[in-house]
């Protein structure tokens, strides 16, 4: 049975590091999000004419590049506009569907593509990358805290995660000398 233990240790430690390798690599992980959407009523004349507005932003969350980018909509968007400026690519699907590519987005950056629409509202069907189609997150704004408050709250969640461990290990150490 000892003869067998080292090879045993070195296939689990073989197979734990071939898992790693394949599961831990860095990876782009593209986002996004609408940030706001709004109808305007303009009087033209004796008539009315409806605007609609909104923007989508896409993030890379990933420690590697987002590369071939592709946003797709059922139909041209009358006008859109990307911040930053970004070099970008149109083209259209046989079966009509409008194309945006980006070639590639660095790891942590982020766009956002401004819509106006007047005749037809642009209608999203999908963003994806190379590695995959980008997943859509819920945003809210947020009060913007001071220096001084965000060291407070580091200060209480280190402290509050210092005392949870330090609890932790004396009932680890409790419950072993008086069960086993």
């Amino acid at each position: 049975m000892e003869t067998f233990f080292p090879y045993f240790l070195t296939g689990i430690i073989s197979f734990t590091v071939g898992f790693l390798l394949k599961h831990v690599y860095p990876k782009a992980k593209v986002v996004w999000w609408s940030s706001h959407s709004f109808w305007f009523n303009v009087p033209e004349g004796d008539r009315i004419i409806t605007i609609f507005t909104h923007a989508i932003t896409i993030q890379n969350l990933g420690r590697k590049p987002a590369e071939n980018i592709e946003i797709i909509h059922k139909a041209k968007p009358d006008h859109f506009k990307l911040e930053p400026p970004l070099n970008y690519q149109e083209d259209q699907t046989p079966s009509g569907e409008h194309i945006i590519r980006i070639s590639n987005l660095s790891s942590k950056s982020f766009f956002t593509i401004e819509f106006l629409s007047y005749l037809s509202l642009p209608e999203l069907l999908y963003i994806h990358s190379k590695d995959g189609e980008a997943k859509s997150i819920r945003i809210q704004p947020q009060q913007v805290l001071s220096k001084n408050w965000k060291a407070f709250a580091q200060l209480m969640y280190w402290i509050g995660l210092c005392f949870t461990f330090y609890w932790l290990i004396r009932a680890i150490i409790f419950v072993s000398q008086n069960v086993f």
